[in-house]
């Protein structure tokens, strides 16, 4: 069946490189169409679990906690946690001072992500993310922004400042420095779009206009040429700096589940306590989500009517040259019905014909997309090739398909093959 489909789509390979040629064009339309609507929805998946409960979202660039948790015995981490009341659970980063050398200079910061903040990757220009790093001997793996310093393999020290006061009675002397080890797993690619918003900068204050894209940064090496570091809270635990009382504190966006028996009362008092430490701006969850989802709806709306009409035109065109193409092919359905074939397994080889008119097609429409995007041409659009693009792509090809499959079986099902080879 194969060879005769193939050799059915060599018969008529005029009339099938014009179909190519529209399929081609009406794949790469749909794919940059959907890839606006999935570029908006890959923002809000990260989210999406969190932003569904009953919480608030904060934006705390240093967050220092309004009283001294050391006398009590606490750290940090101990202290932020349990300053906030009817809250089930709180997702944070975090950020280290260090120094580049050991003055005692604090010139250098690092972020660190929790580890729920890890599902979205950022683009890399080489590299891999931090949920594929592993922490090995006392080395934080690390991603950067792209620098004249280091790349992917390097390790590098910084300096930090601890206070060792409790194993000491002098109180003269109760700080030391000491040095961490990091390791670059990954760089971060021209223009590519990171979490937190209070990292570089929001990519926009206005939520109802850029919905979840509001809870990230867009970083370009053109206009931020220091060197940013990102690794997780759970590197941070495991090595020498994190287990020392080293000065390392809450900064970035912070989420709020609320335990579902939370009082107004305390819900005014954990946003008075950020308040205290400089929160910029509060939103309730809800809130996100419901701009989250308006500025997805919003562009599938807009889009959806160009989608379908490029369908529409797709099946009129396909319809009316595959009707031009089964009518060229009849006679050889004829020759095959003769030779033992039913009309069916004709409609078969027509079938196999335009898979490979479907395959082609693809194929052509995405190496396209990819050479051109190798050339830097598609940096600043939303252009990709993904799951959901090529899903979009694969219907739309089945739709054709089914289409060569059954118009042969209507135009010849009540036709005798000798009328067939009389007319042909």
């Amino acid at each position: 069946m194969f060879k005769l489909g193939w050799r059915e789509f060599e018969r008529s390979i005029f009339m099938n490189l014009i179909v190519i040629l529209l399929l081609s064009t009406v794949f790469a339309v749909t794919i940059s169409l959907v890839s606006g609507i999935v570029s908006r929805y890959q923002y809000y998946k990260p989210y999406k679990d969190v932003l569904n409960r009953d919480g608030m979202v904060s934006s705390v660039g240093a967050g220092m906690l309004p009283y001294d948790y050391t006398a009590e015995g606490l750290t940090y981490e101990e202290a932020f946690n349990g300053i906030f009341q009817g809250v089930d659970e709180i997702i944070y980063n975090m950020r280290g001072d260090f120094s580049a050398d050991e003055s005692g200079l604090q010139n250098q910061s690092v972020f660190f992500y929790d580890k729920k903040n890890l599902d979205y990757k950022p683009l890399l220009s080489s590299g891999i993310w931090l949920n594929k790093a592993k922490f090995l001997d006392d080395t934080i793996p690390v991603v950067i922004s792209q620098n004249n310093q280091y790349n992917v393999g390097d390790i590098f020290s910084l300096y930090y400042t601890y206070d060792y006061s409790q194993y000491v009675d002098d109180e003269e002397q109760t700080h030391s420095t000491g040095q961490q080890k990091f390791k670059v797993v990954g760089v971060l690619a021209k223009n590519a779009t990171i979490q937190d918003n209070t990292v570089i900068g929001s990519t926009s204050n206005n939520l109802e206009k850029v919905g979840a894209k509001f809870l990230y940064s867009t970083y370009n090496s053109d206009f931020y040429d220091e060197l940013y570091i990102f690794s997780t809270r759970e590197f941070l635990k495991s090595s020498t700096y994190g287990k020392r009382n080293s000065l390392f504190y809450v900064s970035g966006d912070i989420f709020f589940i609320n335990n579902k028996n939370i009082t107004e009362e305390q819900e005014k008092n954990n946003r008075n306590i950020l308040l205290n430490m400089n929160a910029s701006l509060t939103f309730k969850n809800s809130e996100i989500q419901t701009a989250s989802l308006k500025n997805i709806y919003s562009q599938l709306y807009n889009l959806l009517p160009i989608i379908i009409m490029s369908f529409m035109l797709t099946l009129i065109s396909t319809i009316c040259v595959s009707a031009i193409s089964v009518k060229k092919q009849l006679r050889n359905f004829a020759v095959y019905y003769i030779c033992g074939l039913k009309w069916k397994q004709c409609s078969i080889i027509n079938l196999i014909n335009s898979l490979i008119i479907l395959v082609i097609s693809i194929a052509f429409s995405s190496v396209s997309i990819a050479f051109i995007n190798n050339f830097g041409l598609l940096k600043n659009t939303v252009i990709d090739l993904g799951f959901w693009q090529l899903l979009t792509c694969v219907i739309i090809g089945t739709v054709n398909c089914l289409i060569a499959f059954i118009l042969p079986v209507i135009i010849v099902r009540n036709t005798p093959p000798r009328e067939v080879l009389k007319e042909n």
